[in-house]
């Protein structure tokens, strides 16, 4: 059965821009484009994806081959545990009601888990654009972590805003006190800036929690498992980086969630990051779920149950989907899950040998879109998914509309192949 995902909100909501920021004091880097750049640009890296198991999370395999159509997935679904069976900390008020505010996902991180990612210098998301069609990278890790974008000098604000360059995606096992986090460049700024590369310097690879330059960060040293994102057609050019930090060993770390953050990395020498205090920009801030707050006495949730982890991109190619995405607070959904009728139960065609088995053969999903389904869209001239850019940060098209659909890439001239 297609996992329900509520697709339908009737209208996106729109998230007022907030008077003034947040008031934090910092001392920051200068902006790159105003100021000189943190650090100098050093030569173009050449160093393989390294793994740094310090701690006790398993390491991860290494990629191998090109995909075609969809893979099986290395480990069949296991139970999760829901926020409020394991620790589930309350929303104390630190964060703003404000669209800098993230909500921090809380899944199971242990080592072997369904959300566990694979830190082997891929990001292997589908719908992301980032090396899906030719490389494979379809799969769903970091589907259930929170995106969260990245821009130029950290200028995450109007009017000092600058274009989403990079996206890192977070997500907490509070039980275990694991951190993973993935940070890496967009396909679309890859394409106009093809030389462009992220600088494999440990000291500007971090994640801090708290807004005080002197608080303790999360570092390629004090990972467990460590390694940068590499570009596919390039295995020397860095894009990102991805790990996993024990954090109950890390000491003086601020609080993970109901606390402000900041994800880094060096492009070209300059800072990208998800948001500084220069000028009217600002840190972002990551509170609990709804359902971690007594104060509202929300009934508790499962994560979505998506196995996220494969142990390298190649292999047949499954449907592929958006990331699953609020940027902001989570949307009201405007109806509750009905009942879906598995394919079986409906018509369900016979694959008759008619499509390839190449890169260029989909799969269609078999989904109830009878009026008033859970999977039927609503033609309002929005398209309400979150996590594909759309108007996600500022005008609210965050929910899951098109969710379960097949994404399928356009072409300028329908041109499409190597």
């Amino acid at each position: 059965t297609p996992t329900p995902s509520f697709s339908r909100t009737k209208n996106p909501t729109t998230f007022s821009p907030i008077s003034s920021p947040p008031s934090v004091s910092s001392t920051t880097r200068p902006s790159p484009q105003t100021e000189s750049p943190t650090k100098e640009p050093t030569e173009s890296p050449t160093k393989s994806p390294s793994l740094r198991p310090t701690g006790t999370l398993s390491p991860s395999t290494s990629p191998t081959a090109n995909p075609t159509k969809p893979m099986q997935q290395d480990k069949t679904t296991s139970p999760t545990r829901s926020p409020t069976e394991r620790c589930c900390p309350a929303n104390d008020g630190t964060c703003p009601d404000d669209k800098f505010t993230f909500v921090m996902p809380l899944l199971d991180l242990s080592p072997g888990s369904d959300y566990e990612p694979f830190i082997n210098g891929t990001i292997d998301l589908g719908g992301d654009g980032l090396y899906d069609l030719h490389f494979g990278w379809v799969g769903k890790e970091y589907f259930n972590f929170q995106p969260i974008p990245m821009f130029n000098g950290g200028k995450n604000n109007e009017s000092d805003k600058e274009v989403q360059m990079a996206t890192a995606y977070i997500a907490y096992d509070c039980e275990a006190e694991i951190v993973c986090v993935a940070a890496v460049l967009n396909a679309r700024f890859l394409t106009d800036n093809p030389e462009s590369t992220v600088d494999e310097e440990d000291d500007e690879s971090w994640i801090r929690f708290g807004d005080q330059d002197g608080d303790q960060k999360l570092i390629p040293d004090n990972a467990a498992n460590f390694s940068y994102v590499y570009k596919a057609d390039n295995s020397s050019a860095a894009i990102g980086y991805e790990g996993c930090w024990n954090v109950d060993g890390i000491e003086n770390l601020q609080n993970i969630t109901n606390n402000y953050f900041e994800i880094h990395f060096n492009t070209d020498g300059d800072t990208t990051s998800t948001g500084k205090p220069v000028r009217n920009n600002t840190y972002v801030c990551l509170e609990p779920p709804q359902e971690c707050d007594s104060r509202t006495a929300s009934p508790s949730k499962t994560p979505t149950v998506s196995p996220t982890r494969r142990e390298s991109p190649t292999g047949p190619r499954s449907p592929s989907t958006s990331p699953t995405a609020n940027p902001t607070k989570p949307m009201q959904q405007d109806k509750t899950t009905s009942p879906t009728r598995s394919p079986t139960e409906r018509c369900c065609p016979a694959n008759d040998g008619t499509c390839p088995d190449d890169k260029f053969t989909f799969v269609m999903p078999l989904l109830d879109l009878s009026p008033g389904s859970d999977y039927e869209p609503f033609i309002n001239g929005t398209i309400d998914l979150g996590g594909d850019g759309l108007y996600d940060l500022h005008f609210g098209w965050v929910g899951k509309e098109y969710f379960n659909f097949q994404p399928i890439p356009m072409f300028n001239g329908g041109k499409n192949n190597e």
